[in-house]
């Protein structure tokens, strides 16, 4: 039977926690799904662990690249990998509750307007203990283009994580390289319908580096976003940020009206953004 749902994780170098985060998928109380692990050349023992896994649950399939491609690209290879009619991403070292993907895909089915569903974050440290940690959220049911993007401009990009059906991700631009990609990506599904929250499941995200200065941050993702070859990428991150923007508001299926408010509201809060990113 063709699974109904795909579930991309892409890993790198995962051998601490990669075991739990495959079981909490597994364990899952909806079973018509496929696990597809995209392994960017692992130097420790990540391939060996997801090799096991998959010879014990046929759901796994797993993938693995000779060279590190950068963490988007790694991305986006589970996504071109997709056979269901939903998809999913999966980190490498977070946890799902059992009830994860049914809460999200009944909500979808409930609310055929809504493009994705995503459920409530929780952060937990590498010893799986909670971390006291404010997580807005947001849900964009009933609500017109414009409102939905402002939501997307200003909220988490948590719900990147969540449930989307596939044919509104095949039209976003999955494949861009650069940092606010989840920013771009969420920003063109807005345009394609609303975003469903339901906090009767919960994403346990691990915290993995610890705190991170703004500066600490910025120099990681220029080391694990992007390969050495598309070291471009990984110049002044955030000056491509709302050009891009420009791109899918101008490409938008939307009417005229709401692609000038929505513009507008993009060129006044760029800057604004910005700033408040530096401090």
């Amino acid at each position: 039977m063709k699974p109904l749902i795909s579930i991309g994780m892409p890993v790198y170098n995962e051998e601490i926690f990669i075991e739990a985060s495959v079981a909490s998928i597994l364990s899952q109380d909806y079973e018509n799904f496929e696990l597809i692990i995209s392994d960017n050349a692992s130097s420790d023992k990540t391939q060996q662990i997801c090799l096991e896994l998959a010879q014990k649950d046929r759901r796994i399939r797993y993938i693995r690249s000779n060279t590190n491609m950068g963490a988007l690209a790694n991305f986006c290879k589970t996504f071109d990998s997709a056979t269901g009619k939903y998809f999913m991403f999966a980190g490498g070292h977070d946890l799902w509750s059992s009830n994860f993907i049914n809460t999200c895909l009944r909500t979808l089915q409930t609310f055929p307007s809504s493009v994705l569903a995503f459920p409530a974050t929780s952060w937990i440290n590498e010893r799986n203990q909670p971390v006291i940690k404010e997580t807005p959220f947001y849900d964009t049911k009933g609500l017109d283009v414009i409102s939905r993007y402002l939501f997307v401009l200003w909220g988490p990009m948590n719900p990147v994580y969540g449930l989307i059906r596939m044919d509104a991700l095949k039209k976003v631009r999955m494949k861009i390289q650069m940092l606010g990609w989840d920013l771009i990506i969420l920003t063109e599904l807005s345009f394609l319908g609303q975003f469903a929250y339901t906090k009767e499941a919960v994403w346990y995200r691990r915290i993995k580096n610890g705190e991170e200065s703004r500066k600490q941050k910025m120099q990681r993702y220029k080391g694990t976003l992007f390969s050495k070859s598309n070291l471009l990428s990984g110049i002044m991150l955030n000056i491509r940020i709302p050009f891009e923007l420009v791109r899918s508001i101008l490409k938008a299926k939307i009417n005229f009206i709401d692609k000038i408010s929505v513009l507008l509201i993009m060129l006044v809060s760029a800057p604004i953004k910005y700033y408040i990113s530096t401090k």
